[in-house]
């Protein structure tokens, strides 16, 4: 199954954060948003997210703000929420 829900909740024993953004839509990673979404705004969000991740995890960044942005401590966004396991 390569349901995205499915891998959530069928995953043991590996790391996992899973970044949810209100009134999100899958269109925010191809065509730059959604209808309820500015583009320019969900460009940020996804941006901020996906750098975020590969900094820390292609580059080894652990910056205080890297890692806070991906724990969800750093809420630039009120729209944005991260569940990790």
């Amino acid at each position: 199954d390569d349901s995205p829900e499915w891998v959530w909740n069928n995953s043991q024993g590996t790391s996992m954060d899973w970044v949810s953004i209100e009134e999100g839509c899958h269109q925010m990673f191809s065509l730059g948003g959604c209808p309820q979404i500015d583009a320019d705004t969900g460009f940020d969000m996804i941006e901020a997210y996906v750098f975020a991740f590969a900094r820390h995890h292609l580059l080894g960044d652990e910056s205080e703000q890297t890692t806070d942005l991906l724990e969800g401590s750093l809420r630039p966004w009120d729209a944005v929420s991260i569940q990790g396991k």
